[in-house]
């Protein structure tokens, strides 16, 4: 039974005050929020007895949501760091891999593979411009609230809606603008336009864009991908001798074959991967450096070089081989040697080996001469057009075994002179060459008797210095370095006398002497070659070949063709000697025994950046400009704290909600030509700041930091 004096609440009345059901015995109090206000009630019974139960009172309206300016520091960071990461890239590219290029197609090794680092930047420059107009829109949020940045009114302020700032659009339609003002302000009044440009922010802005807009498409034209070597770790297979294996070939072996390759008038160059090294520091060294010195007229210093051991492949590391320094030049055969005392022809004296006139073995008028017990040899041919005589010496013994066993008479020094003769067997028949040497300084005359033709001579003097030892190669700059001297090991032999049958390397001077001498495998023998045998054998000859000479057929008068090659000059002689010390240097290193590996190692494919079509000075110098103009601002007004992140469309069409009278006054499609924008101001800031709390909006006063902002302008002054 309910309660007398009991009337139900309506459900209305019952969820206003707490309860729920339509009698006392479904009567509940609901679970509200404990902070509710609430009153206790109490009900009497005709017994007697009282329920009493608490219930809620109604809410409280709430107060207005306020907010606070604040700071975007990510977004800040990344405006202001951003451009000098990207600018610092770049010149990071153009340091590391621009400007060291690939040496000899062998690049230094790079901090990050250059393939890598190509397709990196291939990918930021899609995105990128779009990144630095985000960055860009912080910074423009800050300044559009500041009286110094901001625009006048939110006519100007319209250029900023949608970032026109950023693309060739909007600088197409600002251009247009300034030369309508410009041709009006000339005279060309139908020029004149009610239309109204942007101010210094935007064009601020339009500069940094502008920059970095040019800079980075054009940057992708400054660098090409390119396969390139690098050094690796890889031993590679060494065929030539080491100081192990250098002494167990003969020397005449040796200067046998360096002969036959000299006559073949091939670059001085090792065949296949194997090069003579110049010395560090010598710039743009070729795989023919060797061959490329010797040629230089103007030279007028020892050629240095290294000559290592024959490889398989490309190589760089530490190895063993044969230093020389080598210079050649010549002398007037009368005056200008020092080994060879000569007055004629057949006239000639050695004083250090005590040999010449009065010796019955030059008496004889053969085709090759050596002098028993010195290194001394003279020989005469004649075929090919031309008599020709030679004569040659050195102060070193030839002996008959190694001198580069002994490591406390590293280097050897040695001297060779050689005194070359020639007369033309067709004087009718013109050679431009032989007229021409008739009249160089260092060309004499001698006749042999007074039948004998005239015959022209000139001396040729070559210093040397070589030693054996430990080198570093660099197969970039194909140089060596840190060279050591290291003797070679003894090899026993049997102690037979002959240079063709003990085992043993003689110095390279002695070796060219063997060579140019025409001496056999018997010291004071010479080589069993004559006219009959071959025709090659003349080291007149070989010297010719050895400098490209280019022989011609003439006619005699007995109606018969012959051939005949040019007079040597003393400079292509000089060439002749060189490019013999040459192959001599690189016989002597060549094929040993066996193959085997050591402290040399091959070189691996690899990725390079090289220049491209466009030079990248201007992109640097237009990155750099745009940190200049981009970063200083940046830092002054991105740090500042703002109403929002960026000035985006949803901000302005709050803004235009609150000047919507002013909006219903527009009438012409053209934002730039809307004057009623013109009464409006340009700046973010407090459309109420003499109330306890702000709102943001278009305003000519500053919003400051320390206040509170609301969300409704209605609630700024509740």
């Amino acid at each position: 039974m309910p309660p007398p004096n009991y009337s139900p609440l309506s459900p209305e009345e019952g969820r206003e005050w707490g309860w729920t059901g339509t009698d006392m015995g479904e009567a509940e109090v609901s679970p509200l929020s404990a902070s509710r206000p609430s009153a206790k009630f109490e009900l009497s019974t005709n017994s007697g007895d009282s329920i009493s139960s608490r219930v809620h009172l109604p809410l409280a309206a709430p107060g207005p949501t306020t907010y606070s300016l604040r700071r975007f520091t990510v977004r800040a960071l990344v405006n202001t760091i951003g451009p000098v990461f990207v600018a610092g890239w770049y010149l990071f590219i153009v340091h590391v891999y621009l400007r060291r290029p690939s040496i000899n197609g062998v690049i230094q090794g790079y901090p990050i593979d250059a393939a890598s680092m190509f397709y990196a930047w291939a990918f930021l420059s899609v995105f990128v411009l779009d990144w630095a107009k985000s960055g860009l829109a912080g910074a423009e949020a800050s300044s559009i609230m500041t009286r110094a940045w901001a625009p006048n009114d939110a006519l100007r302020l319209m250029w900023h809606a949608d970032r026109s700032w950023g693309g060739p659009g909007g600088w197409w339609k600002a251009a247009m603008l300034l030369y309508a003002r410009w041709r009006h302000l000339h005279g060309a009044g139908k020029h004149a336009t009610r239309a109204r440009g942007p101010q210094r922010l935007w064009y601020y802005l339009s500069l940094s864009s502008f920059l970095f807009f040019i800079a980075v498409p054009i940057s992708g034209l400054t660098m090409d991908r390119a396969e390139s070597l690098k050094y690796s770790n890889r031993k590679i297979i060494i065929t030539g001798v080491n100081e192990t294996t250098f002494n167990t070939r003969t020397s005449p072996f040796i200067w046998e074959q360096a002969n036959s390759r000299w006559r073949q008038g091939q670059p001085t160059s090792p065949s296949g991967p194997t090069i003579l090294f110049a010395p560090a520091g010598v710039e743009g060294a070729s795989e023919n450096f060797y061959d490329d010195a010797i040629h230089n007229v103007t030279r007028n210093t020892p050629i240095s070089f290294f000559s290592g051991p024959q490889v398989s492949e490309r190589a760089h590391g530490k190895a063993w081989g044969l230093q020389v320094n080598v210079a050649c030049a010549s002398a007037n055969p009368y005056r200008g040697l020092k080994l060879l005392n000569v007055t004629s022809l057949e006239r000639w004296y050695c004083p250090l080996w005590n040999v010449g006139d009065g010796n019955e073995t030059l008496l004889a008028d053969g085709d090759s001469i050596a002098i028993a017990g010195a290194p001394v040899a003279f020989s005469r041919w004649s075929y090919y057009g031309y008599n020709s005589a030679i004569l040659v010496a050195s102060d070193l013994d030839l002996g008959d075994g190694s001198d580069y066993i002994n490591a406390g008479a590293l280097p050897v020094p040695g001297t060779l002179e050689t005194v070359i003769w020639q007369a033309s067997l067709n004087p009718s028949t013109p050679d431009p060459l032989f007229d021409s040497i008739k009249s160089h300084p260092h060309v004499v005359v001698s006749r042999g008797n007074s039948t004998a033709p005239t015959y022209y001579g000139f001396g040729i003097t070559c210093g040397f210095n070589s030693t054996v030892g430990f080198a570093e190669l660099d197969a970039r700059h194909r140089t060596f370095s840190h060279f050591q001297d290291s003797a070679a090991v003894v090899n026993p032999h049997s102690g037979g006398g002959t240079l063709g049958g003990n085992p043993g390397i003689i110095a390279i001077q002695s070796l060219v002497l063997g060579a140019f001498g025409n001496l056999g495998s018997v010291p004071g023998v010479a080589a069993s070659c004559s006219v009959e045998q071959s025709i090659t054998c003349s080291q007149w000859f070989g010297a010719n070949v050895a400098t490209g000479g280019i022989p011609t057929l003439f006619k005699r008068p007995d109606n018969t063709t012959v051939t005949q090659y040019p007079a040597i000059s003393p400079e292509r002689m000089q060439v002749a000697m060189y490019k013999l010390v040459g192959e001599m240097a690189i016989a002597m290193m060549s094929s040993g025994p066996g193959k085997w590996t050591g402290e040399l190692f091959g070189l691996e494919r690899a990725h390079d950046l090289i220049p491209g079509r466009f030079s990248w000075i201007p992109v640097l110098i237009l990155l750099v400009m745009w940190v200049a103009v981009t970063v200083p601002p940046a830092l002054y007004v991105c740090f500042r704290p703002r109403w929002s992140s960026t000035l985006d469309g949803f901000e302005m069409f709050k803004f235009g909600a609150e000047w919507r009278d002013v909006v219903h006054k527009i009438r012409d499609p053209k934002f730039e030509r809307c004057t009623p924008l013109e009464d409006v101001p340009g700046m973010v800031g407090d459309m109420d700041d003499t109330a306890p709390r702000g709102f943001i909006g278009l305003s000519k006063a500053v919003a400051v930091r320390r206040r509170g902002y609301v969300f409704d302008h209605r609630q700024a002054r509740a």
